[in-house]
């Protein structure tokens, strides 16, 4: 397509259908409603990226009503992770920038609108295309401070930063 939409509903449909095939919560109506998430760390110091990324990972993978999808997710972890080497205190700690951002409203009017109750407006469909597009809207932003990379540190984080996503990433909007 080269960037330009030539038919934006008919994108919007199938972007909303492969939304809801993928997901279980399609199989049969009394199925458990699970929510697409998924999570970002980025760091320039591949060590720590890497520890930090793993244990989110295996703690992202034990949430239930949660599955981990990098494709039309509902909420989005981001981690960003630098070295505070202009510090005076600790120029061996990091800092941690986290933000959420969430798309589960987009996502359950696209259902509603394209789905549940079709709608003929090509005008209303490109907008709901545009929305499940975007990444979303940051709906929470923390700092933190890890004062070194050991691995009983990142666990600490790591449980901080999915605790807190967690309980802060909506419940699926009801009917």
């Amino acid at each position: 397509m080269g960037g330009l939409i030539r038919n934006p509903g008919s994108l919007a449909v199938s972007l909303c259908g492969s939304l809801v095939l993928a997901s279980p919560a399609s199989a049969s109506p009394d199925a458990p409603k699970t929510i697409p998430v998924a999570y970002k760390v980025v760091c320039d110091e591949p060590a720590v990226c890497k520890s930090l990324e793993g244990r989110i990972a295996d703690l992202f993978g034990r949430q239930p009503g949660y599955v981990v999808r990098e494709t039309f997710p509902s909420a989005r972890l981001i981690v960003y992770v630098v070295r505070d080497s202009g510090s005076n205190i600790d120029p061996n700690g990091y800092v941690v920038s986290i933000a959420h951002v969430q798309n589960l409203e987009a996502i359950y009017i696209a259902q509603k609108l394209l789905l549940e109750k079709p709608t003929t407006d090509e005008g209303l469909k490109g907008a709901v295309t545009a929305l499940i597009n975007d990444q979303g809207t940051m709906s929470f932003l923390n700092a933190a401070h890890l004062d070194d990379a050991s691995d009983a540190k990142v666990d600490i984080l790591a449980r901080f930063i999915v605790n807190q996503f967690f309980e802060k990433t909506p419940a699926r909007p009801q009917d």
